[in-house]
């Protein structure tokens, strides 16, 4: 059982935390896009084996493979005989572009894939707004979170935002302080003299 939960803490704990694929995926760099993309290339030539490098539109591919549908490698090489393939395996390569934002640049991986159904004479292509097993997109962002790694040192930091200071406490206010910033409050007029009425005396 020990065994067990030790084999099930490395798969699960190997792979990037959601903020550290959040920081990848967000993350813009700043330096020559020449020396970018060749650390670009060699982080993701660590993990993978590379079929095509297009330097002047920055952008690579690696070798597509087959996996079967809970995302063990059946072949490195994207031909083999249709019989040894389970239904419903799926092919797929992974791209890396290098793109321009402003002043700077972004990293994106993407995944290209196709499907392998018994019966038909070609794969089916797989679109993005499909639902696809989990596996997929965990290949995806690992692969984006080793080149965020690779580029770290070409991080833009973000600016951090400015936090207004909590309002400062009015002191309590006096009845007989005239208001802050205003003119003093006038004293009443006094009352006018009295009057005796109309057929009264006045006291000697």
């Amino acid at each position: 059982m020990r065994l067990l939960w030790l084999v099930v803490a490395v798969v699960f704990g190997c792979g990037p935390s959601l903020r550290e694929t959040a920081l990848a995926k967000t993350a813009r760099y700043r330096g020559n896009e020449m020396v970018l993309f060749q650390r670009m290339v060699s982080a993701v030539e660590s993990k993978y084996k590379l079929a095509r490098i297009d330097q002047p539109a920055l952008k690579l591919q690696t070798i597509a493979r087959w996996y079967n549908p809970e995302g063990q490698g059946i072949s490195a090489a994207g031909d083999i005989n249709v019989f040894n393939i389970p239904d419903r395996s799926i092919r797929m390569a992974l791209v890396a572009e290098l793109l321009p934002v402003d002043k700077d640049w972004v990293v994106q991986v993407r995944a290209e894939m196709v499907r392998f159904r018994v019966g038909q004479t070609a794969p089916d292509r797989i679109f993005p707004n499909e639902i696809l097993p989990g596996w997929i997109p965990g290949k995806v962002d690992q692969l984006q979170y080793e080149i965020y790694e690779a580029l770290r040192e070409y991080e833009v930091p973000e600016p951090s935002g400015n936090i207004a200071p909590p309002p400062a406490e009015r002191p309590p206010v006096d009845p007989d302080e005239p208001p802050p910033g205003g003119d003093p409050i006038p004293a009443p007029p006094p009352p006018p003299p009295m009057t005796p009425a109309e057929g009264s005396a006045l006291p000697p």
